[in-house]
Order: C-alpha cells, then structure tokens, then sequence
C-alpha cells in the first residue's frame, strides 16, 4: 500500500452478460501501477474463489476522460499493444484534431459545408419523392 493519498472507484454492470462474468469500470484520481494492481488482487480475494490463469483475463486498457488528455504515463510498455496504441500515434491524432478544430488550412469548415451540402441534398431527394408519392 501507499502512504500516500490515492483515489479509485469501480462501477460494474448491473445486467447479465453470457461472454463476460463482469465487467469492472475504474475511474482513478491519483493511483500506480502497484495499487491498481494491489486493487484487482483483493477484488478477486473477496469472491473466495483462487481462479487459475486460463479461467480468468484481465485487461487494463487506459481511456482519458479528457478528450484532450496526453500520453497517460501509467501505461507503460507492458500494457501496450495493437489495440492500445502507442504515444506517438496519440500525438499525431491529438496535434490533427486541434488543427482541425481551429480550421487549420479551412478543414473544419469545409467539412461542414460539405455536411450541409449533404443534408440539403437529403432533404430535397425527401420532398421531391414525397411530392411525386402524392
């Protein structure tokens, strides 16, 4: 354990799910590796259950609630993989999203002129069928 002050809460699912026995949630403030993991060891402790590794996987896959958020430095290398990806890609999504957002080289709002376009098409396919339906 540690000395110093960490914050986690757990919120799991309430319906039944054949593929999944459960699914925890955790949402932490301030906490380490060694305490998320010290955290998962006495949940699985308190089923009463000793579950062998082929009866039980555990997945660790770090999601900021920030959508702006940088690299979440608690996910190291053991914890990367294909689906998690890495720090650099998250870099280059991140730096293209901001561009977007301040209509870097007019992409935002070309892009939402081409959505409008889009729906007024829609919209006029919609009135010309039902002006022919009637």
């Amino acid at each position: 354990m540690s000395d110093r002050r960490e914050w986690t809460t757990t919120h799991y699912h309430s319906f039944y799910n054949p593929h999944c026995l459960f699914e925890l949630e955790i949402r932490r403030l301030v906490a380490t590796l060694c305490i998320l993991g010290d955290l998962i060891t006495q949940w699985l402790q308190r089923t009463g259950i000793i579950l062998s590794s082929n009866q039980v996987a555990f997945h660790l896959v770090s999601i900021p609630c920030d959508p702006f958020a940088e690299f979440d430095a608690l996910r190291g290398k053991k914890w990367r993989s294909s689906q998690t990806g890495e720090e650099k890609y998250q870099d280059i999504m991140s730096a293209d999203f901001r561009a977007f957002c301040v209509n870097n080289n007019n992409r935002s709002v070309n892009f939402w002129n081409e959505l409008n376009d889009l729906a007024n098409e829609k919209i006029n396919e919609k009135q010309q069928k039902s002006s022919n339906d009637n």
